[in-house]
């Protein structure tokens, strides 16, 4: 988390306009007599505009939610049709994460994805990850995060936000100038350039976050 509170430095970061930290791992989901295995990401409301996705049905939390530890969901197309395969809207519905009661709040826009499939996934308040499932700590007893999502102000201004991820990332892990970087920081360029590499193909994964947008690996965290 201190990662991405310095990344939120909107000094050091001219170039950066917006921080979205992500904590995923997977979870057992239940509502009613239905189960389905899933991503469930801790996540802010930020997240959203920095990794392209859209509501379809309800709404997304708000920051009041993330501040309290709300207990509400947003649930993936394909969540969403596992659980509740007779109901398009189940709002208000509650789902049960690792057996902890949630309430649901929306149903996120299909998004699809040739690589893995996105929409099996549950989106949560960050703080409430942390503190009711997935509560995972770095040596400095600050919580863990899986990553980064960060948007640069503009698509011209994306290799100097990048420079200044990096420079701020290496003085917050006290690398020294022989030191090689223990964080990787990926473009929408670069992560489809990778998964191509990977499985042959020239479209995968296009569209899994906004054109201006850049992944934030922590190799401490993950």
């Amino acid at each position: 988390m201190g990662d991405a509170e310095a990344l939120s430095d909107p000094f050091a970061l001219p170039d950066v306009a917006l921080v979205a930290p992500e904590l995923s791992q997977q979870a057992t989901v239940v509502a009613g007599t239905n189960e389905a295995t899933t991503q469930v990401s801790g996540v802010t409301p930020d997240y959203l505009t920095v990794r392209n996705w859209r509501v379809a049905v309800g709404e997304f939390f708000t920051q009041e939610d993330v501040e309290t530890r709300a207990r509400v969901a947003a649930l993936g197309q394909t969540v969403a049709e596992t659980l509740f395969p007779d109901n398009p809207a189940p709002l208000g519905e509650t789902v049960r994460i690792n057996g902890v009661p949630f309430q649901v709040v929306g149903v996120m826009a299909a998004k699809g994805g040739t690589f893995a499939n996105q929409d099996n996934t549950i989106f949560v308040p960050l703080t409430t990850a942390q503190s009711r499932f997935f509560s995972v700590r770095a040596p400095n007893w600050e919580y863990s995060l899986s990553s980064i999502s960060v948007q640069a102000v503009s698509e011209d201004r994306m290799e100097a936000a990048m420079a200044e991820i990096r420079a701020v990332l290496r003085e917050q892990h006290r690398l020294s100038a022989e030191d090689d970087d223990d964080f990787s920081v990926l473009s929408q360029a670069d992560l489809v350039q990778s998964f191509s590499s990977i499985t042959g193909i020239l479209t995968t994964f296009r569209g899994a976050i906004a054109g201006i947008s850049l992944l934030v690996g922590l190799a401490s965290g993950m």
